[in-house]
């Protein structure tokens, strides 16, 4: 559904836009193949005549600067996770991006994965000199999620957004990580043991202290939103701006506004956007606007009760030359 008003379209220039109408559609791909195992994507196909241009998938993979953009799942099939373009059941008129998680769908595999988890994610990797990104989405969590406000645990990996300035993996072979990895991680979390009333929204920043097989990751800078609890069963406007820069030039914002309320500044955080030791930073050249990524055990409590993990999206867009309004509204 697109839900903007053109006369109040935010400056800057329109890099892609969708609200998931039209033909959108998703087409099944297998990627290539890391440490024996068949990398499981799908792409996405047609255009959505209901938002401006540029609203044509094709037109990304021809974009000189943004990479390809498309789901990728590590592994499992639809009975254990998908991603799907549905009508929504609140509005049938309204079609939305649909991820859904019922179990663990990435099986434990040496050297690449340690434990099970669980992941539905969107990627546009192959970027080159995205050194500055606006993105705008709406979302809205299944009720379900509700239930893990009685999660037994504690939880920090619940991961909605990820912004990677230099991945640790190569895209020439799983077995020859790059230099200096850093990434941004905008998630979910809960904050204690045993029940809790409420969730909360939680932005973190690491580096790659060691290459794989050991994955040990050491933390930047970091921060969790309690004065906003996590909204489940209705639709908020998720806005997030990255800024390649050092602690004094980068930058990281991110608000949030649910249809029933004001906009609110969740993070506004002007620090390292890179490794600090990276002599040369290259923009974002690996990103994940949106994602659902996290442990299999937050999966399997849902599975428990007859529920799953999932997160409906809509009116996904991104802009370059666009900077958050000094007062964040």
């Amino acid at each position: 559904m697109n839900t903007t008003n053109e006369a109040t379209r935010p400056a800057g220039t329109i890099l892609f836009n969708t609200g998931f109408e039209g033909t959108t559609h998703l087409s099944a791909a297998t990627g290539p193949y890391f440490h024996g195992h068949p990398e499981q994507y799908e792409d996405f196909r047609g255009n959505d005549p209901t938002v401006p241009a540029p609203n044509d998938w094709a037109w990304i993979a021809a974009d000189p600067v943004l990479g390809t953009l498309r789901i990728y799942h590590e592994g499992g099939d639809e009975s254990q996770r998908f991603a799907r373009v549905v009508p929504d059941e609140a509005d049938p008129t309204n079609r939305v991006l649909r991820f859904w998680i019922g179990e663990p769908n990435v099986a434990a595999r040496e050297p690449a994965v340690l434990h099970p988890k669980s992941r539905v994610q969107a990627e546009l990797y192959g970027n080159t000199g995205l050194r500055e990104l606006y993105q705008s989405v709406r979302m809205r969590f299944h009720p379900d999620f509700a239930l893990l406000k009685q999660y037994p645990h504690s939880f920090s990996w619940l991961t909605l957004a990820e912004f990677w300035n230099k991945p640790f993996w190569s895209e020439v072979s799983a077995d020859a990580p790059m230099p200096f990895p850093f990434r941004i991680s905008l998630g979910v979390k809960k904050l204690a043991a045993g029940p809790v009333n409420a969730l909360y929204f939680g932005v973190e920043s690491q580096i790659m202290a060691s290459p794989p097989p050991d994955f040990q990751v050491a933390g930047i800078w970091h921060e969790t939103n309690t004065d906003f609890a996590v909204p489940v069963g209705s639709w908020m406007t998720l806005d997030t701006y990255y800024r390649e820069g050092d602690r004094d030039t980068g930058r990281f914002f991110c608000a949030v506004t649910p249809d029933s309320g004001p906009r609110r500044v969740l993070f506004d955080i002007h620090d390292w956007t890179y490794h600090p030791q990276n002599p040369a930073p290259d923009g974002l050249t690996h990103y994940n606007p949106i994602k659902l990524y996290t442990s299999a055990g937050i999966v399997e409590f849902l599975r428990h009760q007859g529920a799953a993990l999932q997160v409906d999206w809509d009116d996904f867009a991104l802009w370059s030359g666009r900077t958050p309004k000094e007062e964040g509204a």
